[in-house]
C-alpha cells in the first residue's frame, strides 16, 4: 500500500528518517532509470542518484516549494538539472 503522498512529505520535511526511507523506496526505481539514460554509466547514475537524494534530505523544504501538480513531474526534472549541471562540470 503507497503512503499518502502529503503526509509522506510533511514526515520527510520533519526530518523523519523512517518517512524518508519510504520516499526514497517509493522513488529510487523509477528516477534511476530516467538517471541511467543522461549518466555515462551505471556508476556515475548511482553517484547522481545519491546526491539527489541527500540534497533531499538536507533541504526537504524544496518538496513544498514546486508549483508541478504531480510530484513525480517534479521530482524528474530537478534530477535532470542536476544531471546537466554534473555534464557542465566534467566539461569544464
Amino acid at each position: 500500500m503507497r503512503t499518502n503522498k502529503q503526509a509522506l512529505i510533511t514526515m520527510v520535511n520533519g526530518r523523519d528518517r523512517s518517512a524518508f526511507r519510504k520516499f526514497y523506496l517509493e522513488y529510487e526505481n523509477m528516477l534511476y532509470k530516467i538517471i541511467s539514460r543522461y549518466a555515462p554509466n551505471s556508476v556515475e547514475a548511482e553517484a547522481l542518484l545519491e546526491c539527489f537524494f541527500k540534497e533531499l534530505w538536507k533541504r526537504p523544504e524544496v518538496l513544498w516549494q514546486t508549483r508541478e501538480k504531480h510530484l513525480s513531474v517534479f521530482l524528474v526534472k530537478r534530477l535532470i538539472f542536476l544531471c546537466e549541471e554534473r555534464a557542465m562540470e566534467r566539461a569544464e
